[in-house]
């Protein structure tokens, strides 16, 4: 079982990802935006993955950025990304072994996905 920080600024979309992954047995953290994830990632818990939208309240890439501090602050930590928005310059921001999930997802692509970054 992992722990899964999810940061996603639309209450519902957060509130689905994080049934969908406790459906699949794993347990969540819960951030609305950066501040509140970064927050999160500086404390002592353990969080084995992020799981972040790209656009995060008014910044576009916020969750790109998100992902480069978790990487900083827990250079183990596993990242997947989500997003509505995709373009190309996006695959420029991404970390480059970090999924990418576009929405809406289902709970089959977002369990053999998060299962396979789990396992790597």
């Amino acid at each position: 079982m992992a722990i899964v920080l999810i940061a996603e600024d639309d209450p519902l979309v957060r509130d689905v990802a994080e049934g969908m992954i406790h459906d699949a047995n794993h347990q969540t953290l819960l951030a609305g935006d950066l501040d509140e994830a970064l927050h999160i990632l500086r404390e002592p818990a353990a969080i084995h993955v992020l799981f972040t939208d790209i656009r995060l309240k008014d910044q576009i890439y916020g969750g790109c950025d998100l992902a480069r501090h978790a990487k900083e602050l827990r250079p183990g930590i596993k990242v997947l990304y989500a997003t509505g928005y995709f373009e190309d310059k996006l695959k420029s921001l991404l970390l480059p072994d970090a999924p990418l999930l576009l929405k809406p997802y289902s709970y089959d692509q977002l369990s053999h996905t998060l299962a396979g970054l789990l396992a790597s």
